[in-house]
């Protein structure tokens, strides 16, 4: 009885430890998605950077998705003029002014991450990190 109840405690230690495989936020730089569609973007970050991206995404993504009201929007890149951000305790808010001259107002989801290249290689930031995303130009890739 004590073997089983010793070999069933071991099981659930090592099951509770296989979920815990990437608790480092580190990833590899040099490692970027490869989105949908090539955009070319300007992000400016919270200490003053300010970057060219091309291959840029969020999550690998060219969408900017979040909760609108009570439910969510998505609005593609191709839509996209600017992007202003604030970052507040619990959330994430995005002002989004649209090629048409509109204005859509986001909660985004802390964890996001954008990505891109610049002409020095590689290059990802949280989303949190940016206080404006200036969108250049978005190409379909050819298939």
């Amino acid at each position: 009885m004590k073997r089983m109840l010793l070999t069933g405690l071991i099981v659930a230690l090592g099951l509770s430890l296989l979920g815990m495989g990437r608790l480092d936020s580190d990833s590899k730089p040099e490692e970027i998605p490869t989105p949908d569609r090539d955009v070319t973007a300007v992000i400016a970050d919270v200490e003053g950077l300010t970057l060219t991206l091309s291959q840029f995404s969020i999550n690998g993504q060219t969408v900017l998705s979040g909760k609108m009201g009570a439910g969510k929007a998505a609005v593609l890149f191709s839509q996209i003029k600017t992007v202003t951000l604030t970052a507040e305790a619990k959330t994430l808010r995005a002002r989004v002014e649209l090629t048409d001259q509109q204005t859509v107002n986001l909660i985004l989801d802390r964890g996001l991450t954008a990505y891109g290249r610049t002409r020095f290689g590689a290059f990802q930031i949280p989303l949190d990190q940016l206080k404006k995303i200036e969108i250049l130009t978005v190409t379909e890739k050819k298939k």
